[in-house]
């Protein structure tokens, strides 16, 4: 007959960050292709002049803001989504909107990306790393330089 048994309480694996792992039962699993799975989107409009802006916010917010950016830059282009894992590209969608012919119909764009798993998450979770620039004027607003503390 089976009884039922008291789990014991071993200690957690520990964390990898992958979104793709799950815990049961206080074993971690992750995917054995965990390097390759993203953990960050790049979005990029290319102006004329062949200067990119990058863009995030979400994916409404990219939208809005490639539309505005393609009055000024009527050759420009919504690039495809870049996934990337660190510095290394894991995979490329394979949609891009031209300004003077397609901004005003996104739909593709964005069915493309809302139909991608990992492109949706990363960007709606705005998950892009930010200009090193202003990360670091964030960092030092934050401090707080007082000398009454010691």
């Amino acid at each position: 007959m089976n009884t039922p048994q008291t789990p014991t309480a071993e200690p957690l694996a520990p964390l990898t960050g992958s979104p793709h792992s799950v815990v049961i039962n206080g074993v971690q699993y992750v995917p054995e292709n965990s390097e390759n799975v993203p953990d960050r989107a790049n979005v990029w409009y290319m102006h004329d002049n062949h200067t990119f802006s990058r863009l995030g916010g979400g994916v409404e917010a990219i939208l809005r803001e490639a539309r505005r950016l393609g009055k000024d830059s009527p050759y420009g282009m919504l690039c495809t989504v870049t996934l990337l894992r660190g510095e290394k590209e894991i995979r490329r969608l394979k949609k891009c909107v031209h300004a003077r012919k397609e901004l005003g119909d996104t739909s593709e764009w964005e069915a493309e990306v809302r139909g991608d798993a990992d492109a949706v998450r990363l960007i709606e979770a705005n998950a892009y790393s930010p200009d090193p620039r202003k990360l670091l004027r964030i960092i030092h607003s934050e401090i707080n330089y007082s000398e009454d503390e010691t």
